[in-house]
């Protein structure tokens, strides 16, 4: 008798921990799938002042105002080397949902409409942040410390075998659907922003890293 209540006991107690892992796991994908889906929503809303594209992006025309800029061979990337960052750079055709959803898979998205590297106006790069602790798969984590960068702090740009460096000089807080203040109101300037949710993990605000072109 104590054997068999033994063996049940045994049985029951296995039972309850395969079921509560089961759960567990069901829990934290179905965690995961609403984590993400409500990065690519905000990520993928117009940021202000750039409108959708007409035509896709092509590389810049005027080469001869690239010869200042130093040749380098390496894909194109984005570098932020206080982060510890070196990751693709990923040149979005739409601004459909499902289209950048997958685009964000692959790196950090240069946002349709954006001007190209080396040309004067706003080029916009989003990126995911993540909480702390979460796997680095997917790329989901490229700006979870972008919060980290202080005015004065490098980014690189490489692209087209060209680099172009920019230095921090502002962190904005935003409201989702606030306007980004214009630092560039003659268009004369480079301005790179580097666009995530806010605070990682969660999407309540959005930071704005903006950077100016120094080369």
């Amino acid at each position: 008798m104590t054997e068999k209540f033994a063996k049940e006991l045994k049985n029951t107690f296995l039972f309850f921990v395969f079921s509560f892992i089961s759960i567990f796991f069901v829990l934290n994908v179905i965690q995961f799938f609403t984590f993400m889906g409500k990065q690519v929503a905000v990520l993928t809303e117009v940021p202000p002042q750039i409108s959708s594209p007409s035509t896709p992006l092509a590389l810049p025309s005027l080469l001869s105002e690239q010869k200042q800029f130093p040749s380098v061979s390496k894909e194109n990337s984005l570098e932020i080397q206080k982060l510890g960052l070196e990751i693709p750079l990923v040149f979005a055709k739409s601004i459909e949902i499902k289209d950048m959803k997958q685009d964000l898979k692959s790196g950090a998205v240069v946002y349709p409409g954006s001007n190209l590297p080396g040309q004067e106006g706003k080029l916009i790069v989003l990126g995911h942040s993540s909480p702390p602790g979460w796997p680095k798969i997917r790329y989901d984590w490229v700006f979870s410390k972008l919060g980290e960068l202080e005015i004065g702090d490098n980014v690189v740009i490489n692209f087209a075998g060209l680099q172009y460096d920019f230095k921090v000089t502002k962190k904005i807080f935003l409201e989702k659907g606030q306007v980004i203040p214009e630092s560039n109101s003659d268009g004369s300037k480079e301005f790179l922003y580097l666009v995530t949710c806010w605070p990682p993990g969660k999407d309540f605000k959005r930071l704005v890293v903006e950077a100016e072109l120094t080369r």
